[in-house]
């Protein structure tokens, strides 16, 4: 692997592989990025009460890089196996009414959004990676990208002054959305979604910290009832992201990356098409003994059509923020690490249905082999 794309540092004899490239940090989504010109698919699929609890927790990680590419000894870039694995608990507070759970099944008013409701979960991450040469690298794991849980498997190739290519393929798992989200005074019925697509994107472009790519996602929702009763609803399709990132350098184990995006939902409903425009920041610090990571972040989603249940066009603007502490051989454990993340996000939108604010916290203990 490049030496401008990872910071390496000697640890009780042993190589600790740090990743502190913002513009490998993905910071995405729908809801959120990466420093990377990734254009890719985010689906906009809300996800069931515990998987809605992981994917937030994959946001505060994953969005603040913290296990994007992980840490780990130096088998993988001078041809070997390296892995790593995570374990812990996250908590969530949201007010979302779109995402599906015991305590948001049933809604009085399509006028506003949901009481908060909380939860927690434990998580569990692993990330594994195969060396075949010093230029190029297989990995599989359970990247923290997009807003859900997805298995990759994919390939990292150094091609010199070019930069260094990545492509892979991933399947999004254990979903679930609600039926028909407009039901009110009555249950509401969770149905299944399911995601799966490619990306490949191309970062460290003629040797500098420039990062572009493409990434799409197919979706299909199985029982899609409000989308059969309103085809303007229907919520099968594809979403592509564009993005450009740029990572500078502060000072040694310090960088700073801006990320534009571009976003176009290609949903077979009408009024659930929409084009989006995003600015999100990085900020990363990485040492032998610790990382620590922030990011914030606005974007603004403009659908096509007028919704049928609201009479108007959807507008929605999101913002985020948050931050993430990983502490490396924490009390002189090695091959060890904590981290402690915080996340924050709310979505204001020209129709208070689709109104939220969520809030949440993650700890882990990792262990790398």
């Amino acid at each position: 692997m490049r030496s401008d794309v990872r910071m390496r540092f000697a640890i009780k004899r042993k190589a600790v592989t740090v990743t502190a490239d913002p513009a490998r940090v993905n910071m995405s989504g729908a809801h959120d990025g990466d420093g990377k010109l990734c254009m890719r698919t985010v689906k906009r699929v809300d996800l069931t009460s515990w998987w809605g609890v992981v994917c937030l927790v994959y946001v505060v990680m994953f969005l603040s890089g913290t296990v994007a590419h992980g840490y780990g000894n130096d088998a993988s870039t001078k041809g070997g196996v390296s892995a790593s694995v995570k374990v812990g608990a996250a908590w969530v507070s949201t007010s979302d009414q779109l995402k599906p759970n015991s305590d948001n099944r049933r809604t009085n008013t399509l006028q506003d959004d949901s009481d908060s409701f909380d939860e927690a979960v434990p998580i569990v991450l692993f990330d594994v990676r195969y060396g075949v040469d010093e230029h190029t690298e297989v990995y599989c794991g359970t990247p923290l990208e997009e807003f859900e849980p997805s298995l990759m498997l994919g390939v990292s190739h150094d091609l010199g002054t070019v930069g260094t290519l990545d492509v892979a393929g991933f399947y999004a798992f254990g979903q679930e959305v609600w039926a028909d989200p407009y039901v009110t005074g009555a249950d509401r019925v969770e149905t299944d979604a399911e995601a799966y697509g490619g990306k490949i994107v191309l970062e460290d472009v003629f040797e500098t910290r420039l990062s572009l790519g493409y990434k799409v996602s197919l979706v299909d929702v199985e029982n899609d009832v409000i989308g059969n009763t309103y085809p303007d609803l229907r919520r099968d399709g594809t979403v592509h992201e564009a993005s450009l990132g740029y990572g500078a350098t502060i000072d040694d184990g310090s960088s700073i990356t801006p990320v534009i995006t571009y976003t176009l939902a290609d949903i077979d409903g009408a009024s659930q098409r929409y084009r989006g425009y995003g600015l999100r920041l990085l900020f990363v610090r990485a040492t032998s003994r610790y990382a620590v990571r922030l990011f914030a972040g606005v974007s603004r989603n403009e659908y096509d059509k007028m919704h049928p249940m609201f009479k108007k066009v959807r507008e929605d603007t999101l913002y985020r923020a948050g931050g993430v502490f990983t502490w490396f051989d924490p009390f002189g454990f090695e091959d060890t690490s904590v981290t402690l993340g915080a996340f924050w996000g709310k979505r204001d939108a020209n129709i208070g249905f689709f109104e939220s604010a969520t809030r949440g916290g993650i700890l882990t203990v990792g262990y790398r082999f």
